[in-house]
């Protein structure tokens, strides 16, 4: 993993599909400009402290696997993991290695004690992941994707030490 950088943009973008999206809090953008307001905006909260936004590659060939994200550090006392992997590398254990680096990180670095792992209802793949990772549920919540799509979450928190403990 590395942090986003303009350079990956493009590989990034090529790898967004409404199947990717399905269960993620926003849509394919329709054009690479319209992209490009995204990642400005991933740059300027990496910037702040805000957030940290990761690129996920394979350790044997650097290909593009995905991105990860921690969102509301120094905002909130439980940053928000969010994570997508693309289509022809999911079912890899990618993402839970990942999240468990991630989370390893956060602990070591950040000194958090837990942090909050939102998942769509239906997402089953998902939750088994974030539950691999000692993760519970503590609520739930719904989120306004578009006009028409509405999406009931599933809040689990992942305490980090058991998280990185589990990821090993």
């Amino acid at each position: 993993m590395k942090a986003f950088t303009p350079a990956d943009a493009d590989e990034i973008y090529g790898a967004v599909t409404a199947d990717i999206t399905q269960y993620l809090s926003w849509e394919k953008p329709a054009s690479f400009e319209a992209f490009s307001t995204s990642w400005k905006r991933w740059l300027s909260n990496m910037e702040a402290g805000t957030h940290v936004s990761l690129v996920v590659r394979s350790r044997s060939s650097s290909k593009f696997v995905g991105m990860l994200g921690l969102h509301g550090i120094s905002i909130t006392a439980e940053p928000e993991v969010g994570i997508w992997i693309r289509e022809n590398a999911q079912n890899r254990h990618y993402g839970r290695e990942a999240i468990g680096a991630l989370i390893e990180w956060a602990f070591r670095t950040l000194q958090l004690k837990s942090v909050s792992y939102p998942v769509v209802d239906e997402n089953a793949p998902s939750r088994r992941l974030v539950e691999s990772l000692n993760g519970y549920v503590v609520g739930h919540r719904t989120h306004k994707k578009s006009e028409t799509v509405e999406h009931r979450l599933v809040i689990y928190r992942i305490p980090t030490r058991l998280a990185a403990n589990a990821a090993q």
